[in-house]
Formats: C-alpha cells, structure tokens, sequence
C-alpha cells in the first residue's frame, strides 16, 4: 500500500471516522478510499489538501510522514501565498507539483544524511565558525609589459609586449583577458598607481564602464561617458576625443589587484 494511503487508513482509524465518511466530507463517491489502498487510483492534490484541512495535520506529514501538526492558520505569509498559487494550477499539475516537492525534500534529506559527523561537528560542538584549508589555486596571466596604462598623463600600451604573471586564482575575475599596470592618480580613490587592472577584450562598452583604450599617442584607464573620458579624481579635467583622433579601444575593466611595483 502507499505510503500516503497508509497514513490516511491510521488518520480515518485513529479519528474513529469510516472511509465512507471521510468521503462525505471531501464530497466525492463513496469507495474512493477502497480504490486508493487496492492502488486503482491516487488521490488528487486537491483532495490531499482537503484531508490535511479535516485532520488539521500538515501536507509534510501527510506528504512524507514528518511528525508535525500544523494549523493552517499558523502558516507564514509565503506558505499561504505558495498555497494560493498552487491552487491556481490544473489539476495534473498540482500533482506533478507536489512529486517535485517530494523529491527534493528525499534529495534534501538524503544530503543531510552524507555527513552527519562533519554536521555534528559544525553545528552541535562548533561555538564559533571554523576554516577549512585548501590549498591555494594560481592562475598565469598575460601582463602588459613595461608599458604603463595611463590613470594620468598616459603612455602608449603595446599590445604585443606581455610578461606570463601568476596570480592566486582568487585575485583574478574570471572574465578577465590580460591584465595592466596603472600608472599616474588620475583614477584615484579607485585604481592606484602600481596596482594591475584586469580587462576584458570587447568592442561593445557602455556608458558608465571603466574602460582602457589608446587615444593617439598615449594610453588610458577612464571612464566612458557621453562627455568624454572622465577621470574619478577631479583635478583631471575630461578627455574630449574629436573625429580626427585615432583610438583603439582595448577593453574594459572587470577588476583590479594591488600588485605594486617593485
């Protein structure tokens, strides 16, 4: 018999109710409960609900065979909003609903189970959150040789000139291409002299992003905006590019690491 079946025969049984009453109550035809234990059909979500409303026992229970009663009334906010979209729903679909919920709480209870003696240890004798030690991961990187991108007056960045740098995987965002010496003030409080400026190789930027490019001679870490290329520390006054300048756009900047010179 199944297992829901089986704790609707001990609800009928222990309520002192026959299953012909327990129809009653549901309204549906008589022998319905019959025809659920000798496994013809299963009840419906709708019905489910309407069993766990008559024994004021919860769907966990009724669902799984978790030991609670809960009122309904007693029920969060979320859990009546989840109550009030799920009724909303076709029939099938609140019973294939409810074997996705079923089957999660199995998965969820089932991971529970892998590691009880790393859980007792974390939350029963654990006062304070503890670390666990890996080893550290390092990644290498192309690095802008020699050349410093300008965040003041600006020199030109050679694109074919890089050093292989390795970094801890961790300093590194994972979209970054190569990575870039900031040279100058001119990106202060943000981007320092020294530190190394992660880019991301793209043609398409938009307003607001921090981007480095090369205008005419000189190169840059800047801000595009729609009144130029704006420097955070305002003691720099914007670079205004005209059509006659030559630009490269290299990319922009997804991040940075304080890896000071030397």
């Amino acid at each position: 018999m199944d297992a829901i079946i089986e704790r609707i025969s001990k609800l009928i049984k222990e309520r002192k109710m026959t299953a012909n009453s327990l129809c009653a109550e549901l309204g549906i035809y008589k022998g319905a409960v019959t025809e659920w234990k000798n496994g013809k059909v299963k009840p419906s979500a709708e019905i489910l609900i309407g069993i766990s409303r008559i024994f004021n026992i919860s769907l966990d229970w009724l669902m799984l065979g978790e030991d609670k009663v809960i009122n309904l009334n007693d029920l969060a906010q979320y859990e009546l909003q989840l109550l009030k979209y799920f009724r909303q729903l076709p029939e099938n679909e609140k019973y294939r609903t409810l074997g996705n919920i079923e089957a999660k709480v199995e998965i969820y209870q089932e991971s529970k189970k892998e590691m009880p003696i790393l859980r007792k240890m974390f939350f029963e004798e654990k006062k304070e959150p503890f670390l666990v030690e890996t080893e550290t991961q390092y990644k290498e990187m192309n690095i802008a040789q020699g050349n410093f991108l300008a965040a003041g007056a600006g020199e030109i960045l050679q694109e074919e000139n890089f050093d292989k740098i390795t970094f801890p995987e961790i300093e590194v965002p994972e979209n970054a291409d190569f990575g870039v010496y900031v040279s100058g003030d001119s990106m202060e409080p943000e981007y320092f002299h020294g530190e190394i400026a992660w880019v991301k190789s793209t043609i398409f930027i938009n307003y607001g992003e921090v981007i480095a490019l090369a205008v005419n001679n000189n190169s840059y870490i800047k801000q595009y905006r729609d009144s130029g290329l704006i420097s955070f520390n305002p003691k720099y006054p914007p670079i205004v590019i005209n059509e006659n300048d030559y630009t490269h756009l290299f990319g922009k900047v997804v991040g940075k690491t304080s890896h000071h010179i030397k």
